[in-house]
């Protein structure tokens, strides 16, 4: 991870609203088959002493409220400031997500916070007994919390990693969870004989030295700040390779509590001062104090810039990367199990393949599923489910399978006629669409395609095709006006035209010569970019669509949404909407924010391919809807549903920026300089030695590559490491990208 990258668990996301929303989150798994796990006699156990302790800690005077299961993250909108002591409104908590997790607001009280095992802090062994002494709980990482009621007339507020490396403090304005909550790593636990079992008037203070420290970091922030991570000049130093990620850390730690820029850079700078080795350049630190001072301090992804929160992400699998540019690497495996059609699509492509790429069968899977409900649903925002969609993938690593099985699926179910395998003009693509409202076109090589109609120099009738699939995109829900001609009868308008595209190409042909031009245009920011890599060739059988998944896709083709009768329903139709969930909606509302502070939190020209993820996120959920209903009165938009569309509108996009920012050149210097840095990437953490460099880009003059190392190193981008002495008696030097 380097500077300003910050991993959110998208799941994370998920919110309801109020105990009715809990109970409708609870409600939707069970409908999913969810409640034959709750059968299990532990788990109902479990869910019983949940309720019963969360009832326990209310009596004696401390407000709950219920986390998401399995995690902390609140399940009600308003988080932590819904905590209560009334008995009632817990019940119908916990009646309604009976395995929700247990949130202690920390108002009026602060807890000492010590993550690790082997963090022997306060180092000092009468110190340590004195802190012992309040109640204890054990973490599921092996951390413990300490918990002490604020004196009269104190508001200390949380902090993280201030009082110590790696201990924070929950106050006001801050929750733990208590036990028997459980998370990935294990469950919470009260120390035997320090259990949370004293009303909390009656919970002891802290003790003094540790009401100083406290109130030194109420009072003196900046300072206090400072020598707590700081330290002695010479304490824990940070070598180059971890500078900038330690300082991001930092400034998240520092802002997650209400620093303000100001404060958060002069603590980052004199850090920087005493314990970096050497320093980095002030203006560098300033742009990472700037980068995470403008959220706000209780936004969920601030918290993940520091490794607190971080423990958490390690035992998500739904993990993703915002705040690139850092490479979010493979795709998560969670958001390739899809229900319903999707995912059994998925499998037949798997059966027929000689090279298995799950990841194109999604994005091939996701084209079939548009096309067969396009025009015919919406969601309640008036989104519609087209998309344009790119499989990314090396020559010869098995893309056309993919477009053999949307081909034969859609001629089994009856849906041939909704298939074009070319567009040969702008004219012609209205004309098909004319007649045909709901189609998909499949295009190999696109990349190549895609340069071709992009070009300065291209013909007439190929010029304006990107102009016409944009406009195609943007009128899913409207209607498609066509260019006007003398004789009025030429014009074309379509009604809710549902224009699909599945391409497939290898990287260099579809990012070779696009400029930043290309990407603010808007072209490729409407793209859904799924990527895959070099697999083993194996043997497989002819293997026939399953009879069960051609039924349910010849229900879709014959599906009619709201149409009732008229003979000019087809030309106008009315698409059923599909009701979204309160903890749906919150999720994608969330999202939408995550994408415009993206948007705006970059520099380069890539931002500008953030502003219609949140929209992809809603054809995705919309999308996941029809997949997995079997019948129409079955269609949501729940929580699983957002939170898997969200989640892989979020990756694609990361991954779309990371590959624009590792291709997309202004110039011939930026392209060789690419070249460079893409060489490196593929080296990963050993790096290259020169020789090694020179031969991976031999197609550069050595004093270019010469000016293309310098610049980056200046930038950097890349460092350079001595090796060990060889039996020459010189020590080579090796380059090594930096976030490898």
């Amino acid at each position: 991870m380097r500077c300003g990258h910050i991993i959110l668990p998208y799941r994370h996301l998920v919110r309801t609203s109020r105990p009715s929303d809990v109970r409708a989150y609870a409600h939707n798994r069970a409908r999913r088959g969810h409640d034959d796990d709750r059968a299990n006699t532990h788990e109902v156990m479990m869910s019983e002493s949940l309720m019963s302790a969360a009832l326990r800690y209310a009596q004696l005077g401390y407000a709950v409220f219920p986390c998401a299961p399995g995690r902390k993250v609140p399940m009600v909108t308003n988080g932590r400031n819904a905590a209560t002591t009334d008995s009632a409104q817990i019940e119908a908590w916990w009646q309604a997500a009976p395995r929700a997790n247990i949130g202690i607001s920390t108002d009026d009280l602060i807890v000492i916070d010590i993550d690790g095992s082997d963090n022997g802090w306060p180092h000092d062994g009468e110190l340590g007994a004195q802190l012992a002494s309040a109640a204890t709980s054990m973490t599921p990482r092996g951390g413990r919390h300490h918990v002490y009621r604020q004196p009269d007339g104190k508001a200390w507020r949380s902090s993280a990693g201030r009082l110590a490396d790696s201990v924070d403090t929950r106050g006001w304005g801050g929750y733990i969870c208590a036990e028997p909550s459980v998370l990935p790593g294990g469950a919470y636990r009260w120390v035997p004989g320090c259990e949370l079992d004293l009303p909390r008037a009656q919970l002891p203070v802290p003790p003094p030295w540790l009401a100083d420290l406290l109130d030194g970091l109420a009072a003196g922030r900046i300072s206090r700040a400072v020598s707590a991570v700081a330290g002695d000049g010479d304490a824990n130093p940070l070598p180059e390779g971890s500078r900038n990620e330690a300082l991001a850390r930092l400034a998240g730690s520092m802002r997650r509590v209400g620093m303000s820029r100001a404060e958060i850079t002069a603590a980052l700078r004199q850090i920087n001062r005493d314990r970096c080795q050497p320093p980095l350049d002030e203006q560098e630190v300033d742009d990472i104090a700037r980068k995470i001072a403008r959220y706000e301090p209780d936004q969920t992804w601030v918290a993940f810039a520091e490794d607190h929160a971080a423990q958490d992400a390690a035992h998500e699998a739904s993990t993703i990367e915002v705040s690139v540019p850092g490479d979010p690497g493979a795709m998560p495996d969670h958001l390739l199990h899809v229900p319903g059609i999707i995912g059994d699509v998925m499998r037949y492509i798997d059966s027929i393949s000689h090279r298995p790429q799950p990841v194109l069968a999604l994005g091939a899977s996701i084209c079939l599923m548009s096309v067969l409900c396009g025009r015919k649903v919406r969601d309640a925002h008036g989104s519609r489910p087209n998309v344009y969609v790119i499989g990314v993938a090396p020559s010869g690593a098995g893309k056309e399978a993919a477009r053999q099985a949307i081909k034969t699926i859609l001629a089994e179910c009856g849906g041939i006629h909704l298939l074009g395998e070319g567009i040969a003009s702008h004219t012609g693509l209205v004309n098909a669409l004319v007649s045909q409202p709901s189609r998909l076109y499949a295009i190999d090589e696109i990349g190549r395609w895609l340069r071709s109609i992009s070009g300065a120099v291209s013909a007439p009738h190929l010029a304006g095709i990107i102009t016409v699939l944009m406009r195609l995109y943007s009128s899913a829900g409207n209607v498609f006006v066509g260019e006007d001609y003398a004789d009025v009868t030429k014009r074309s308008e379509i009604s809710q035209p549902n224009c699909v595209l599945y391409g497939t190409t290898v990287p260099g042909n579809l990012f070779a010569g696009l400029t930043s031009e290309s990407i603010t245009d808007g072209f490729l920011s409407r793209m859904l970019l799924f990527e895959s890599a070099q697999v083993r060739k194996r043997k497989v059988m002819p293997s026939d669509v399953p009879a069960d998944l051609v039924e349910r896709c010849k229900r879709w083709v014959t599906f009619s949404g709201h149409i009732t009768g008229g003979n000019l329903n087809y030309l106008t139709p009315k698409p059923l909407v599909v009701p979204t969930t309160d903890d749906a909606a919150a999720l994608l509302d969330s999202f939408d924010t995550i994408c415009d502070d993206q948007m705006e939190a970059e520099t380069h020209d890539v931002g500008s391919l953030w502003t219609r993820a949140s929209e992809k996120a809603h054809k995705l959920a919309l999308l996941y809807a029809c997949s997995r209903a079997e019948h129409s009165r079955e269609l949501v938009i729940d929580g699983e549903a957002a939170s898997w569309g969200a989640g892989l509108s979020q990756y694609l996009t990361a991954r779309l920026v990371w590959l624009a920012r590792s291709w997309v050149a202004d110039g011939a210097f930026d392209a060789k300089r690419l070249r460079v840095l893409r060489a490196l990437r593929r080296a990963g953490t050993k790096g290259m030695l020169r020789s090694e460099l020179t031969r991976a880009t031999q197609a550069l003059r050595p004093a270019e590559r010469e000016e293309i190392l310098n610049s980056l190193v200046t930038s950097g981008e890349i460092e350079l490491v001595q090796g060990e002495v060889g039996i020459n008696g010189k020590r080579p030097t090796r380059y090594i990208c930096r976030g490898s």
